[in-house]
């Protein structure tokens, strides 16, 4: 009887540990399977909206400062996803890039807020245009 347990705790074992073989060679299948995809799909929507900013500068005829700190930003993102590709690494340097980029693009970009911000409505259906006809002012504490 002794024989048998021991004989049957030695199966179970071998077995627990095929199983466990088979289960973590799926799932590092389906990581890396994640992780190309997911990969391609940033990759290529860079790719699209870099393609589509340049098409609408050549539409217009001229390009400002932001529209090609917009393409270098473009360029970051891209540089990225290829360096997390062949490494598998996420290099913060080109995080701190596209930061700065976007930053000084914020910067020399425009300093008036669109006229429909008067207009919009915040979570309650009140306007928020504040001292352009919106929400009137709180009332003082009694």
């Amino acid at each position: 009887m002794l024989e048998i347990m021991r004989r049957l705790g030695t199966a179970t074992s071998s077995l627990h540990r095929g199983m466990k073989e088979t289960v973590d060679a799926v799932g590092e299948f389906l990581v890396d399977a994640f992780h190309y995809l997911a990969l391609f799909a940033i990759g290529a929507t860079t790719v699209w909206s870099a393609a589509a900013a340049f098409i609408g500068m050549a539409a217009r005829g001229h390009a400002s400062l932001g529209d090609i700190l917009l393409l270098f930003i473009y360029l970051e993102i891209g540089a990225m996803v290829g360096i997390y590709f062949k490494t598998t690494r996420l290099p913060v340097r080109y995080l701190i890039y596209v930061a700065i980029t976007a930053l000084g693009r914020v910067l020399i970009g425009p300093r008036v807020p669109p006229a429909s911000w008067a207009d919009r409505q915040d979570a309650f259906g009140t306007r928020c245009g504040g001292a352009r006809g919106g929400s009137p002012a709180p009332a003082p504490y009694a």
